[in-house]
């Protein structure tokens, strides 16, 4: 697996964890009436999560369009070599 899909991943996973984490810890009131939670595990979950999945579009994105490039390279390619294009579909060449 790539570097930028094990660091996209263990974002996901981080922000699942701190999830997790916000619901097994639990929260409690005290006897003054005080609320105490781990509600700074929301935040970092949600951005972690959030910046996973912008990665992992990104990362889609970019491997279409580098895969699109060599699809037409290779388009190209078999254009020059050929000497007999007007047996290949017209289709081909668009």
């Amino acid at each position: 697996m790539a570097t930028k899909y094990k660091i996209a991943t263990s974002l996901l996973i981080f922000g699942i964890i701190c999830f997790v984490s916000f619901y097994l810890i639990g929260s409690e009131v005290d006897e003054n009436g005080y609320l105490h939670e781990p509600f700074f595990l929301l935040p970092i979950g949600f951005i972690c999560i959030c910046l996973s999945m912008i990665l992992y579009v990104v990362f889609a994105i970019t491997k279409k369009k580098i895969r699109y490039q060599n699809d037409t390279l290779f388009i190209v390619k078999l254009k020059e070599k050929s000497s007999f294009s007007f047996l290949y579909p017209l289709s081909l060449y668009t």
